[in-house]
């Protein structure tokens, strides 16, 4: 396997080398993500229900996703992004029947978590909780969905 360095990353490949075309789509990826992200800055709150990201919850989230989709590569699904109501953030990506569900608090004291839902021939309907993440767990989780 060939690796290729992508803002302080190292990526892997199976081809052995990137293209310029596998970058542009992870950085498109990544781009969308981050565009989503900020757009949550500027929700309303509404009577009960935070609906703006804490900076700690935004800070988190885009950290662990820039350094988890160049690790990934390009194919990822378009996630559903939506706050969680306490000024945390949720991402969910689907494929087929699957998904994956990043959790990010809004406060460092807060759970971050994946709820995975994934077909598995050893453990049809294989579905738990990884709370030990950073962005190398992220990208196997999303890794997981991509291959599974």
């Amino acid at each position: 396997m060939g690796n290729l360095e992508l803002s302080g990353v190292t990526t892997k490949h199976d081809s052995g080398q990137a293209t310029a075309a596998t970058l542009a789509r992870v950085e498109t990826g990544i781009a969308r993500v981050t565009e989503r992200l900020e757009a949550l800055r500027n929700e309303e709150d509404e009577d009960g229900y935070i609906n703006r990201p804490t900076e700690h919850a935004l800070q988190i989230t885009l950290d662990l996703l820039q350094s988890a989709y160049p690790l990934v590569g390009a194919g990822l699904p378009r996630p559903i992004i939506t706050p969680d109501g306490l000024g945390g953030i949720r991402i969910e990506w689907r494929q087929g029947g699957e998904d994956i569900r990043l959790v990010c608090p809004a406060e460092p004291t807060g759970r971050l978590y994946i709820y995975y839902n994934l077909v598995d021939e050893s453990n049809p309907g294989a579905r738990g909780l990884d709370e030990n993440i950073d962005h190398r767990a992220t990208a196997y989780w999303l890794y997981r969905l991509l291959n599974s």
